[in-house]
């Protein structure tokens, strides 16, 4: 028999994050290491987050930043950071 308020099968679509956590170290010199420790998610009411962590920092810092920005900057960026023009890149 069915039960209509049965919740132990969740037929609701995923949900995409919309931040992705790190945790952030400095080095000796100053420089920030990210390293992924999670993901934000929004509320249906766009009034707060869900963080979902792997891992808590011994620092407390947690820095939350768009998926994208991260990807782009890893795939196109030099070691500086910055972005090449890939339309300029192909000709």
């Amino acid at each position: 028999m069915s039960d209509d308020n049965d919740n132990s099968r969740d037929i609701r679509p995923k949900q995409t994050r919309d931040y992705d956590a790190y945790a952030v170290r400095n080095d000796k010199e100053g420089k920030g290491h990210f390293h992924k420790i999670g993901a934000a998610f929004a509320h249906k009411d766009g009034k707060g987050f869900d963080i979902d962590t792997v891992a808590t920092p011994n620092n407390g810092r947690i820095t939350l930043r768009e998926p994208k920005d991260r990807l782009d900057e890893m795939r196109g960026g030099n070691q500086n950071g910055q972005t090449r023009n890939r339309e300029r890149d192909r000709d």
